[in-house]
């Protein structure tokens, strides 16, 4: 079984869900904006944080912000082309519909 939460805290993971996607990212991870790499981080970000893969001060929280396109939506719609059963939250829906448009 697959899940996929718009949630960007890990209450999935805590509750021990397995197969998950976070489709709007997760805050205990931080995104390089200048090399896209995503790690684990429980620290403080700021601009001034380096990136430990490319060197360049750009980490930010991993979230989708406002325009951006959802994590993982190729991912996403695959499975749903193969599922039996889908159990969509009404405000979920409307969101995927939204980005398929």
């Amino acid at each position: 079984m697959l899940t996929v939460t718009q949630n960007i805290d890990a209450l999935h993971e805590a509750a021990g869900t397995r197969n998950l996607i976070h489709m709007h990212g997760e805050l205990e991870r931080a995104l390089c904006a200048a090399c896209g790499a995503s790690t684990p981080w429980t620290e403080d970000v700021s601009i001034e944080t380096l990136c430990a893969a490319c060197g360049q001060a750009a980490m930010r929280p991993d979230v989708v912000w406002f325009g951006e396109m959802p994590r993982e939506m190729e991912r996403i719609y695959e499975a749903l082309s193969r599922c039996d059963c889908s159990s969509p939250s009404a405000r979920a829906a409307r969101s995927i519909r939204r980005q398929a448009s």
